[in-house]
């Protein structure tokens, strides 16, 4: 069975290689790169989630994603400081296996929900009916994302943990090649087949369902190209380390570190792809960016429509 298939490898060689020089570099960029990730994101997510449930009076149907993507890129934020205090120690988790196994469970959580949050997203800009933009709906999608994430994110419970080393007690996963699989599958394959297939459909129904290139269109545009491009190296090369192919081990010794904190830099760039976009640092625009016009034809012809 693929799930047998696991690689066992000596944890230190392989991903930090003898090299101190090596390791040394990774532990600085870990922790410059997961600062950052908390300086950007704790307050930007912070600050569209006090806008969202504070302070709007009217909430249309797409604040419910914005909340659902802002809550689950800052649970995993809140977490990274675990992660930079274990790059402190020299890659040594001093914490408990409980805390090792639930960062990386939410953290593949967040992952999956993301990706059918914006598969959801491409589906509603391909549609012209008012259905989707109905408030219950997107409540449901976010519902049904954090619960199918929650179910594909098991596997962290079962294979991630604690183990002592030679040098240190690190947290790590067996990884298997069904995992890495089933983790690609669900987490980058299928929202970017669903995000071609549904562009396709936009262009093809142009000439009777007009979509404005507006500063919202951009949005989510960008919102799922930057999910889809920083995911990308990271399953390849679990896939590639899973099924132990015949590549450079310094490229997994290397690549793997960098693809990871690549990964995590997901959680923070919505909300900057919102303010670079629209030019707003008060976001005050999210009160009337997503509203859609009634009674004119489709609801996507109004001027200010996002979808």
């Amino acid at each position: 069975m693929l799930l047998n298939n696991t690689t066992t490898y000596d944890y230190d060689e392989l991903i930090y290689g003898p090299d101190r020089h090596v390791r040394g570099a990774l532990m600085y960029m870990y922790v410059i790169t997961y600062s950052l990730i908390i300086l950007l994101g704790l307050p930007l997510h912070t600050h569209v989630i006090c806008t969202i449930a504070c302070k709007m009076e009217r909430r249309t149907a797409a604040t419910a994603w914005f909340l659902g993507l802002s809550v689950g890129d800052l649970i995993v934020i809140l977490l990274l400081p675990f992660r930079i205090v274990s790059a402190l120690e020299d890659f040594t988790w001093r914490f408990q296996g409980a805390l090792c196994k639930a960062c990386s469970y939410l953290a593949f959580l967040n992952m999956h929900s993301a990706a059918l949050l914006l598969a959801f997203l491409a589906v509603v800009r391909s549609l012209s009916g008012g259905f989707c933009h109905r408030r219950a709906v997107p409540n449901a999608a976010v519902m049904a994302s954090w619960f199918a994430g929650a179910v594909l994110s098991i596997p962290s419970l079962l294979y991630r943990g604690t183990e002592d080393t030679i040098r240190r007690t690190v947290c790590r996963e067996q990884e298997a090649v069904a995992i890495a699989g089933l983790r690609f599958l669900s987490g980058w394959l299928f929202p970017f087949c669903i995000a071609l297939v549904c562009s396709c459909l936009v262009s093809m129904k142009k000439k009777g369902f007009k979509i404005r290139n507006t500063q919202d269109y951009h949005v989510v545009r960008l919102m799922i190209a930057a999910f889809l491009l920083c995911w990308l190296p990271y399953h390849v090369l679990a896939l590639l380390s899973a099924y132990r192919a015949d590549v450079p081990e310094g490229l997994l010794r290397v690549g793997r570190p960098i693809s990871t904190v690549l990964a995590f830099s997901s959680s923070c760039i919505n909300p900057i792809i919102y303010m670079a976009v629209r030019r707003s640092v008060d976001m005050r625009w999210m009160q009337h960016a997503f509203s859609t016009r009634r009674g004119s034809g489709s609801p996507m012809a109004g001027e200010d429509t996002a979808l």
